[in-house]
């Protein structure tokens, strides 16, 4: 297993990396949530990702993990102060997402809750672990906890500071738990599908 750090001018890896998180997250309950219509949800994470991917690669700090030349798993972090604003999702190419204009309108409710909640806790340049997904064909080989440990080691602890995440996964929970993170708070999401997201914070041994 090989672990890169994006180069902010390699689009071909972006547009690579923003498939693969569409594909990992295509069952998670944040996104169902949004998006019950399957063929819908695919769509609209495709152009997700490659805005997120977009606005995030100029930060540095996006991550690919890769088996042989495949990419198989992908993330990316910003600072806990970072939050595009809606020019510059446009602009990134997410412009798509009115297509589905009551989903997207639960999918910005649940995201300005989940920053709002951690930008109220966190210092402002600590690290955000936006997104991290492995594609579904390769979970359960240990490459979500590779990539995090490398993350952790390249990224995080070099500076000194904190880091945060979301998760509403109980597996996922666990998995962050083995690499310090610990839940801060819980927040019931409501109907429909209601499920419980958990704000986790690791705090960096000083």
């Amino acid at each position: 297993m090989r672990h890169e750090r994006l180069d902010p001018t390699d689009d071909t890896s972006a547009t690579e990396v923003s498939d693969v998180l569409a594909r990992a997250f295509q069952n998670d309950e944040f996104f169902v949530r949004a998006y019950g219509n399957p063929s819908n949800r695919t769509r609209a994470l495709r152009v997700l990702f490659r805005g997120l991917v977009r606005l995030h690669l100029p930060l540095n700090a996006c991550f690919a993990a890769y088996d042989g030349d495949q990419i198989v798993g992908a993330s990316f972090w910003a600072p806990c102060s970072f939050h595009a604003g809606f020019l510059d999702s446009i602009r990134a190419g997410m412009g798509g997402l009115f297509r589905y204009p009551i989903s997207l309108l639960r999918l910005m409710r649940c995201d300005d809750l989940y920053i709002g909640e951690m930008q109220r806790r966190a210092t402002p340049e600590a690290h955000y672990l936006n997104s991290i997904g492995v594609l579904p064909e390769h979970q359960g080989r240990g490459i979500g906890s590779a990539m995090l440990r490398h993350q952790l080691e390249a990224l995080v602890d070099p500076t000194g500071l904190d880091a945060w995440l979301w998760t509403n996964n109980d597996l996922n929970e666990r998995l962050y738990g083995r690499f310090g993170f610990e839940v801060v708070h819980r927040e019931s999401i409501p109907p429909p599908r209601p499920f419980t997201a958990r704000l986790m914070h690791r705090a960096l041994a000083r």
